[in-house]
């Protein structure tokens, strides 16, 4: 009887994988054929459509902000105003500022900023709760308001202070930089505050702890990062893999590295000695990154295994797309070879963008690849696409696109 039950159970787990395959392969397939445009469509490649939908997305963003989610544990935790899930959202209401000349976008952030006291996040160290610095320094350079920036001059101090290198004290995210999302989170906020305080320390705190975390989860064979050190590969073979074999290259882990990237890079010093490694290392991963884009423009949540979730993730291709975007911008990558996955991923975006605003296909939070639907959403997949629609709006700008 035991080992009837178990028969049974196993082939009732593999009819519900089935069908789980089955369901998502559908959302794929309605995802392509319902995505409403085609490669030779120009009408996404306009100012006016870009300004009107990066409006709607950031306004449908506005009516639906979290006040929990879900973590990557299972617990429900509330969505603080100082967190890292409304201050990337922030990053992209800046940007959307920029894209529309809206004032309602910026008086959203400083009065965001207000309620906030300017204040990071509780955990000092914690590269999570410094993001909001990122936005709080845009408005800086806007008003000149010192108040606004000086919580996080003195929480970069005490940082200075008191180091806790992984390599030396060990890899916690409540001491240094054990996790690749992190790459995101605080690096771009300090060299915007080495800029405005004309201060080299904030850059070579960054500097040193952007280099170890590297070294920690960077695959020079794979031009990738992995997410932490749980999915490293070691040196005899040993590690996990997709049920295929795969390594795990987690999508939106690697995009949040590349978007990073390309923010850091906009305010280090061109002179800075370690320039020329940050550019070869955007470079590397920007080609490794363009020869993992799927067939509908998107990248899946797992790099390497997109059967495995093949359902479209786009805050990870919105994330990809600006930093792709940039970096043709800037002369950083070239044109020829990168524009045709920049102008495929614009497309796939704006299928994921249903009429209400609502950017669908977001993977929840988490720490590795997951499936997506296309209903899933969340205020980092609406700030990655409005940052990549404002690179697109400066090709269009620099005739680098022409509609």
């Amino acid at each position: 009887m035991t080992k009837l039950r178990t028969i049974l159970d196993i082939i009732n787990q593999s009819n519900l994988l089935m069908n789980h395959k089955i369901v998502v392969l559908t959302g794929v397939l309605s995802f392509i054929l319902n995505a409403g445009f085609t490669q030779t469509d120009n009408a996404i490649f306009s100012d006016e459509y870009i300004k009107s939908t990066v409006e709607k997305a950031c306004d449908w963003q506005f009516n639906h902000l979290h006040t929990e989610t879900t973590s990557s544990s299972g617990r429900i935790e509330d969505v603080p105003e100082t967190g890292w899930i409304r201050g990337v959202f922030y990053t992209g209401v800046m940007a959307a500022y920029r894209v529309t000349d809206n004032a309602r976008y910026l008086d959203s952030a400083y009065c965001w900023g207000e309620k906030n006291r300017w204040q990071l996040g509780e955990r000092k160290k914690h590269a999570d709760d410094q993001v909001v610095a990122q936005t709080y320094a845009d408005l800086f350079f806007h008003y000149k308001n010192s108040f606004m920036v000086e919580p996080t001059i003195y929480t970069l101090d005490y940082m200075i202070e008191t180091p806790e290198p992984g390599p030396v004290v060990g890899w916690s995210k409540k001491k240094n930089w054990s996790w690749c999302d992190a790459l995101y989170m605080a690096p771009p906020a300090m060299a915007k505050i080495s800029a405005i305080t004309n201060a080299p320390e904030y850059l070579y705190l960054m500097n040193s702890m952007w280099w170890e975390t590297y070294q920690h989860l960077y695959s020079e064979e794979d031009s990738l990062f992995y997410r932490d050190e749980r999915y490293v590969i070691k040196p005899d073979g040993s590690g996990p893999r997709t049920e295929s074999g795969k390594k795990v290259f987690w999508g939106r882990g690697n995009g949040w590295v590349l978007a990073g990237l390309a923010k850091l890079l906009q305010w280090l010093p061109e002179d800075y000695t370690t320039h020329p490694a940050f550019v070869r290392v955007f470079e590397e991963m920007s080609s490794k990154i363009a020869s993992l884009q799927q067939e509908d423009g998107l990248w899946r949540s797992g790099l390497y295994d997109p059967q495995q979730y093949p359902a479209p993730e786009t805050s990870s291709s919105g994330f990809f797309c600006y930093a792709l975007a940039w970096g043709i911008n800037e002369g950083y990558l070239d044109k020829q070879q990168y524009l045709p996955v920049v102008k495929k991923a614009w497309i796939g975006l704006n299928g994921a963008l249903q009429n209400s605003g609502k950017i669908g296909y977001v993977q929840q939070v988490g720490h590795e690849p997951r499936s997506v639907g296309k209903d899933d959403s969340m205020e980092y997949g609406t700030a990655a696409y409005i940052l990549a629609a404002e690179q697109i709006l400066l090709m269009i700008r620099n005739k680098n696109i022409v509609p």
